[in-house]
């Protein structure tokens, strides 16, 4: 953006930490594309193709609704600009690309998983893990103040008593979370 004196920022739409393959869920892609048609701007840019979106499909609809309303799309890695003449194609290939890249990531992570069950590989973060920590060889091991808190949660939860007043009591009494905050 500083590096075009004619260009002004219109906004930042970022959908951290989705991994999504289709756009239902990304709210701010959503929020990004509405705010185009209402002609809030008039280029949206990218860091990768892969980051727009990852589905060949939404990709390129969502980029012939921009194109209709005569808005770009700059993909800085790839170098395209939709507006180009061979725009759309260099797009539909790189689009096919982050498809099937999104998919072999998840089968891979799919599959790693799987493994580790039928290995009875069980993986805790016991940084954060009320009532566990962790010994010398990686099993789990109980902490006994930890395992007398988590006695006291799961009592009034047992006798019908919601998260959300257990978490009361908590805080009433004084009781810090694993992670030192006043709040459950």
């Amino acid at each position: 953006m500083q590096s075009n004196p004619n260009w002004k920022l219109a906004g930042i739409y970022t959908d951290d930490g989705k991994s999504a393959t289709n756009t239902k869920k990304r709210d701010d892609f959503n929020t990004m594309m509405k705010d185009c048609m209402a002609g809030k701007f008039d280029l949206a840019i990218t860091k990768s193709v892969s980051r727009f979106v990852r589905n060949t499909v939404d990709s390129l609809q969502n980029i012939r609704k921009l194109k209709e309303k005569n808005i770009g799309a700059i993909f800085e890695k790839e170098g395209v600009n939709t507006l180009d003449g061979t725009g759309e194609l260099l797009i539909t290939i790189l689009s096919s690309q982050a498809q099937e890249e999104s998919r072999n990531l998840s089968e891979n992570t799919r599959w790693g998983l799987v493994r580790w069950f039928e290995n009875e590989v069980i993986s805790v973060n016991h940084t954060n893990f009320l009532g566990y920590t962790k010994d010398e060889n990686g099993e789990l091991i109980i902490v006994p103040e930890g395992a007398e808190l988590v006695r006291r949660i799961f009592k009034p939860y047992l006798e019908g008593n919601s998260s959300i007043k257990i978490a009361k009591i908590l805080k009433v009494d004084g009781i810090k979370t694993v992670i030192g905050m006043d709040t459950w």
